[in-house]
């Protein structure tokens, strides 16, 4: 039948949608990289049964949505568990309290007692609780009681009492015991162990400082 339609699908929990217009007698091809990501949608049973709503989807190397919506202010208990409520679209925030702040995208400032997740990129800063967790880049500032840990790199601040982790180029500096990047740095580690696994331009200073590829700058300790 002719008209608008909305493809929902399903994979491995994580939600994607596309949407198509169909012409009378036609036929339309859907590819992959026509589908974005959508947060789970909240559902009704006969007689108004609540079905749970699904969590977000978590982890590194999801694809990006096209779309957000854009959220200003947000309270946050866990992921899933937040003010405003369930969304058909990804959710993009600029302000966050909570007890384990999480956004989708965040381009502003998460500040939570226990940690923030940002899943898509974060833009701005995270602050205070024991963890930060950018699974996507990062750019801006993340301090942290124990853990900071930028999966896509971090291009600004890590600062942490116990451990940051890079897990891709750093442009910026990290301080904390541990520090450990996995790509290239461009800038500073001061902690007691300081590791690079790409090459280095810039300070290490710590009790041990090592770098897997070249070194340009200085290495004190």
């Amino acid at each position: 039948e002719p008209g608008a339609y909305r493809v929902v699908m399903d994979s491995d929990g994580h939600i994607f949608e596309a949407k198509a217009e169909l012409a009378d007698g036609g036929r339309v091809e859907l590819n992959k990289n026509q589908f974005s990501a959508v947060a789970p949608m909240l559902s009704t049973r006969r007689g108004d049964e609540f079905v749970p709503v699904a969590q977000p989807p978590l982890g590194p190397n999801l694809p990006a949505p096209r779309r957000y919506k854009d959220v200003s202010f947000d309270l946050v208990l866990a992921p899933g568990v937040r003010l405003s409520g369930p969304s058909d679209l990804p959710i993009r925030n600029h302000f966050v309290l909570g007890l384990v702040g999480h956004s989708d995208s965040l381009h502003g400032v998460q500040i939570s007692l226990a940690g923030n997740i940002a899943q898509y990129e974060m833009v701005g800063a995270q602050l205070f609780g024991f963890y930060q967790l950018s699974y996507g880049p990062a750019r801006g500032a993340q301090l942290a009681s124990g853990v900071n840990m930028a999966l896509g790199g971090m291009r600004g601040a890590q600062l942490a009492g116990f451990a940051n982790v890079s897990n891709g180029d750093l442009r910026g500096f990290q301080a904390a015991l541990v520090n450990i990047n996995r790509g290239s740095l461009r800038g500073a580690e001061a902690g007691l162990v300081n590791v690079n696994a790409g090459t280095m331009r810039g300070v290490q200073a710590g009790l041990i400082n090592l770098v897997k590829s070249d070194a340009h700058g200085v290495q004190a300790g």
